[in-house]
């Protein structure tokens, strides 16, 4: 009785912090999608709306109205904006050599692609550094249409994830179907999920082929192991070693969390973390300069996989696993390029 109470409690407090989380995920929506008009009206100001604009400035109402709408416009521009929302690659010589843009933009998102570990693979993968970038991207429909509607956007870092998750995907259903894969593979038709936000980068760097995709958090109750709580948790696979609790953490480091009936939520971290305190970065410093990250994830139909600071990393963590396989040098995921 007492443990299903517990369990009861979890979910309820569960179900609370998702509600504030949406919440809060609602409010930074609005505010990107009025910093996405403020670009636009921009772009259409440039190509053609400037000399709209003269003609109608030569009524003195359309003139009242043109001063407020640009001081409305100046305000958008400043207030809530991150740094790397000027960070335009084909913004003019002046600016690119004031304090500003050396400072924040130069550099943003130029070292990626790589794959040489677990920890690069995911921070290659991810479609922007909260810390200095841009907010998650919201999952709000199949295919990859949610994270396109971000390439070229600054604050976003989107094309690796667009040109590599399908690659990933496709060689992985092809060793299932030859047999060379025995767990869980991924066949939906939407890319936002934590699962297969950690599986990606586990394949893409070579380090376990036959890593799951899904994450099948019962297992933990079972012997099962097509699922990435069975290939860690019941001894699915010798690559992967758990971490003692409130050790040392390393890059590419996985963990479950959120047990509610089964770990409902898995990560990975892409930082060390020492003696209480995240000690190096420097694998998302390459890409993303500046960044205060150390973790990797994505959630399930509600945002694609992205870069974030979440302080004590055994604070949510139920379990960590490290890898402690060699990299499989001929590994048909390594041939994605």
């Amino acid at each position: 009785m007492s443990k299903l109470i517990d369990n009861a409690k979890g979910r309820i407090k569960y179900s609370r912090d998702e509600f504030v989380e949406n919440t809060s995920k609602k409010i930074e929506d609005l505010k990107l999608r009025a910093k996405h008009k403020v670009q636009d009206f921009k772009k259409w100001y440039v190509g053609g709306g400037k000399k709209l604009l003269k003609i109608l400035s030569l009524i003195p109402i359309g003139l009242v109205v043109l001063n407020i709408s640009f001081y409305f416009i100046a305000i958008g521009q400043t207030i809530g904006s991150s740094p790397h929302f000027y960070c335009d690659s084909k913004a003019s010589d002046d600016v690119k050599s004031t304090v500003q843009y050396q400072q924040y933009c130069k550099g943003f998102g130029g070292s990626s692609g790589g794959n040489s570990s677990i920890a690069e693979a995911a921070v290659s993968l991810s479609t922007t550094d909260e810390t200095v970038g841009g907010r998650k991207i919201d999952w709000r429909s199949n295919g990859f249409g949610d994270v396109e509607a971000y390439k070229g956007n600054p604050q976003y870092t989107v094309d690796t994830f667009l040109a590599k998750v399908p690659e990933i995907v496709q060689v992985a259903q092809d060793l299932r179907t030859e047999g060379k894969r025995t767990t869980n593979t991924w066949s939906l038709p939407y890319y936002a999920s934590c699962d297969l936000s950690v599986s990606l980068p586990v394949l893409w760097s070579g380090a376990d082929d036959n890593f799951p995709m899904t994450l099948t958090g019962a297992e933990m109750y079972g012997t099962g192991t097509s699922g990435i709580t069975g290939h860690l948790v019941n001894g699915g696979s010798k690559l992967w070693q758990q971490v003692p609790k409130g050790d040392k953490i390393l890059p590419g480091d996985i963990a479950l969390g959120n047990n509610h009936g089964g770990y409902q939520h898995v990560w990975m971290y892409v930082a060390t973390w020492e003696n209480g305190t995240w000690t190096d970065n420097s694998i998302v410093q390459k890409k993303y300069p500046n960044s205060t990250a150390n973790t990797y994830q994505g959630s399930h139909l509600d945002y694609y996989a992205s870069l974030s600071n979440i302080g004590d990393p055994w604070k949510l963590a139920d379990v960590v696993y490290r890898y402690v396989g060699q990299v499989d040098e001929q590994s048909p995921f390594l041939k994605v390029k």
